[in-house]
């Protein structure tokens, strides 16, 4: 996924409704969600249009909830927001997670940087997943921020502007 990202000339965009995206991947995440009775709540508003590549949306949307419910607590809270505000559309996901400490913040966007070899291990990760929403948000001109603390959550905004 990384190396077909390179070329950002050769990806094809179109008007994606970014809301139907992301219910699709909550709705492909229950699973894996009620197995830790995660709650997931959201704030989703109807109609989102970014011109982007639906396939590349999906992996992102998909990578960031996956991680919010993967890295997260039994009985923890997954909320996920997306709205237009202006020329923008605000993709945000917050969780009651384990957190990441400040010390590997700018890392975990990093190719195979994983904060716990053993924990990522277990729950099947291979530190490519953000490294993968950082490229794709890249191609898309979008803005990622992302705002932890360690043992309370963390949370994960992707910011697209509107042209």
């Amino acid at each position: 996924s990384l190396s077909s990202l390179v070329d950002i000339n050769n990806i094809e965009k179109k008007k994606v409704s970014l809301d139907t995206v992301i219910k699709k991947c909550i709705k492909n995440l229950e699973i894996q969600a009620k197995l830790k009775n995660i709650d997931i709540s959201t704030n989703i508003q109807e109609d989102v249009f970014v011109y982007a590549n639906e396939s590349l949306m999906y992996d992102m949307a998909n990578n960031i909830i996956s991680n919010a419910i993967k890295y997260n607590v039994q009985d923890g809270k997954v909320m996920i927001d997306c709205n237009r505000d202006g020329n923008k559309v605000i993709f945000k996901v917050r969780d009651t997670g384990i957190g990441i400490s400040e010390k590997y913040k700018e890392k975990v966007f990093e190719r195979f940087f994983t904060v716990d070899k053993s924990r990522s291990k277990n729950l099947g990760g291979s530190g490519l997943g953000l490294s993968i929403v950082k490229h794709i948000a890249k191609v898309h001109n979008a803005y990622i921020r992302l705002d932890s603390k360690e043992n309370e959550g963390t949370e994960i905004t992707v910011e697209f502007n509107l042209i």
